[in-house]
């Protein structure tokens, strides 16, 4: 049974934005390595954002119930595809492989099954009521000890990667830092409102404000997508040791702009290393007009 809210538009906008977002990654940028790992986590907030909604627009407890168990999902496996993508922009990456982000998720998959299984343990909530006091109809529940184990293991997940994205902003070259930077900010407006949630500092008391703060994430991190041409180029390892080489090395982006120069070409091209990003090949190379116009 349902009933119209005004409050469910913006998990279905959110949804609807999220969703048409990763079908785009997925689509255009599929074999590049980190937008698998970026589309699922779009996936998540796009299921965590529809089934939201449609808890909120819930009329009684067994539908709310339902979708609440649904959010599930993504609150399991978004801090695990979350930490994927957070290490693709890290250097720590490279230490991580599709086994041991398989094992991260067992965790996650046993609270999933105790979740959709809670009326016979309550290791997850339990004693569930409708709480009709606020603006929105909330389900009151009690929590068990799984759900603390749970919210624990997933907030270290994140906080994992968002201090491995915090320490690779102070590590990368300039584009890189400005990539690894914007992924870090639309993280942070997806943990925060959680977090606050979970201290029991709603606005509204019951009610998970989370996704409605998925819009603004989702705008930062396209408009990132689309200023910082973040999966066009993906900082790996292997950055450091370009850095190293005696040998000139320049990458440009599809437009012919600057994207990365490592020392020994500053030092050919007379031009300083942060200074040349983004600007046209031409104006880059000006010292060396052989390489200009190749």
């Amino acid at each position: 049974m349902y009933q119209y809210h005004p409050y469910m538009w913006a998990g279905i906008a959110s949804a609807a934005l999220t969703a048409t977002l990763g079908a785009s990654i997925l689509l255009r940028r599929r074999n590049v390595k980190g937008a698998k790992s970026f589309t699922a986590c779009l996936f998540f907030i796009a299921l965590w954002s529809l089934a939201n909604a449609l808890e909120i627009a819930g009329a009684d407890l067994p539908t709310k119930l339902f979708w609440a168990n649904v959010q599930y999902v993504s609150y399991c496996y978004l801090p695990v595809a979350t930490l994927s993508l957070c290490l693709t922009f890290s250097d720590i990456g490279r230490r991580m492989n599709v086994k041991k982000i398989l094992l991260l998720a067992v965790f996650p998959s046993i609270i999933l099954a105790l979740v959709w299984t809670d009326r016979f343990h309550g290791l997850i909530r339990y004693d569930f009521r409708l709480e009709e006091s606020g603006i929105v109809t909330v389900i009151a529940k009690k929590f068990g000890p799984f759900f603390f184990a749970h919210a624990l293991y997933s907030y270290l997940l994140c906080v994992f990667g968002w201090a491995a994205l915090f320490r690779a902003v102070f590590s990368k070259t300039a584009v890189y830092r400005r990539q690894t930077a914007a992924l870090l900010l639309g993280i942070t407006f997806i943990i925060v409102p959680n977090v606050l949630y979970l201290l029991g500092y709603s606005p509204v008391p019951g009610l998970d404000l989370t996704p409605f703060f998925f819009i603004p994430a989702a705008f930062f991190i396209t408009w990132a997508i689309i200023r910082y041409k973040m999966f066009d180029i993906v900082p790996l390892a292997w950055a450091a040791v370009i850095r190293t080489l005696d040998a000139g090395v320049m990458v440009l982006d599809l437009e012919n702009r600057v994207l990365y120069i490592n020392p020994a070409f500053a030092g050919m091209a007379v031009v300083q290393e942060d200074a040349v990003h983004y600007k046209p090949v031409e104006d880059v190379c000006a010292a060396l007009p052989e390489l200009a116009y190749f």
